[in-house]
């Protein structure tokens, strides 16, 4: 099992973290998305807390 924080602080488990691409943030620091289920990704920085990214 794998663990990031959620955009509200939440600790979420979930079964993988897949790294898919690397990208940035909204305010242009490094972060990457990660595939959480079959069809869910997220965005996280190198912290494991998820970020917003348009």
């Amino acid at each position: 099992m794998e663990q990031y924080t959620d955009l509200d602080g939440n600790l979420i488990t979930v079964p993988e973290l897949t790294w898919l691409e690397d990208g940035r943030d909204n305010d242009g620091n490094h972060c990457a998305r990660y595939a959480i289920g079959n069809e869910e990704s997220v965005w996280l920085d190198w912290h494991g807390q998820e970020v917003e990214r348009e």
